[in-house]
Order: structure tokens, then sequence, then C-alpha cells
């Protein structure tokens, strides 16, 4: 983790607001990169990981995408995903 906060002294007070509670005070785009960060170095190998950003704006994107789904899932027509 110490990697993560050091890469950027944006993302050092983002993690620090994090960890203080304050999370509100950081910074969205250094928030991200720590998050991604942490999530990299903290995840057993292997792990399938997705992270997504929502913006008060009510924008949507994804940071780390989930993997594409298995292909013979089963679901009704129409049924709503994070994917569209």
């Amino acid at each position: 983790m110490i990697p993560v906060r050091q890469s950027d002294p944006k993302v050092a007070a983002a993690a620090q607001h994090i960890l203080d509670g304050e999370s509100k005070k950081a910074d969205p785009a250094a928030t991200i990169v720590f998050l991604k960060g942490a999530m990299q170095a903290t995840a057993p190998k292997g792990s399938k990981l997705s992270l997504a950003a929502l913006y008060e704006n009510e924008r949507f994107d994804w940071v780390l995408a989930p993997a594409e789904p298995v292909p013979n899932m089963k679901r009704e027509g129409g049924a709503p995903t994070l994917r569209h």
C-alpha cells in the first residue's frame, strides 16, 4: 500500500482523508487511483476485481470493468445488467 500512497501527493492526501473518515474531502480522481491500487495490492492472486465510480451528476464509469459474463448465462430477455 505504501507504493500506492507514494505514487502522487494527491493520492497520498486522498488516502489520508479516507483513513481519517473524511472521504468527501478527497480528490475523486486520486481516490480512484488509491482504491484501484489498494484492491490490486490486497486481493488474492487471480481474483476478479471490478470497481466503478458513481458521480454526483449520476455519471457512472468503470475503473476496473468486470469480466465478460459467461456466454451460457440464462437470463430473461430484457433483464437489466450493469453492462447496458
